[in-house]
């Protein structure tokens, strides 16, 4: 099993609201969202804000994530931010394992678990 990925305490502390997101909706409406609508939105935030500054790239659900050179520790920080946010979770400590995050299909899945969202 691998070790979980350290998380900037500072970040930890970070309160997450349940109440308008980033897109100015409410993060809860994601609740009724199928496990495609959490890849699609998973997918655009990657293109927009790791494939820009790394180039393109073929980007499938299933792409992994840290051997194609996309996220980085540091990066997958981010993006944790990004799902806290956007779905209204949060994921503690122990679940920041690399194989928690590797693919987008893998996240959509954990988002789902915790969403209780239906598999596609």
């Amino acid at each position: 099993m691998s070790e979980p990925i350290p998380r900037d305490r500072g970040s930890a502390e970070r309160p997450f609201p349940l109440g308008p997101d980033t897109n100015g909706t409410d993060a809860t409406s994601h609740m009724g969202k199928d496990h495609r609508a959490i890849e699609a939105t998973l997918t655009a935030y990657i293109r927009e804000e790791c494939l820009s500054i790394n180039g393109q790239l073929d980007l499938t659900d299933e792409t992994n994530l840290f051997e194609a050179g996309i996220v980085d520790s540091a990066g997958l920080l981010s993006f944790i931010g990004f799902i806290e946010t956007e779905y209204g979770i949060t994921v503690p400590d122990e679940d920041l394992l690399p194989e928690n995050f590797v693919t987008i299909a893998r996240i959509a899945e954990y988002i789902g678990a915790h969403l209780q969202v239906q598999p596609a």
